[in-house]
């Protein structure tokens, strides 16, 4: 799966913080009233492909924003 967005480019050694769960890189957009801007979507996104034994690659993306791929692995065949 790969998703893919825009908006101001986001420095690379921020990627692994901005998918811990309450993190964001742009503050002045959605600020809450102590002036800090607070999210759990990458996070959420960090933590399932964790439970599915997914690998999650986020970059920068080229236009800004991130380009984020999810990898799952092969489903299990059973036999009855």
């Amino acid at each position: 799966m790969r998703i893919s967005n825009t908006g101001p480019a986001t420095p690379a050694d921020q990627i692994p913080r901005l998918l811990e769960p309450f993190q964001r890189l742009h503050t002045q957009r959605r600020a809450n009233e102590t002036g800090l801007g607070l999210s759990l979507g990458l996070g959420v996104v960090a933590a399932v492909a964790k439970a599915h034994r997914a690998t999650l690659t986020a970059l920068p993306g080229s236009h800004g924003g991130l380009d984020i791929t999810i990898t799952f692995p092969p489903a299990a065949l059973t036999t009855a």
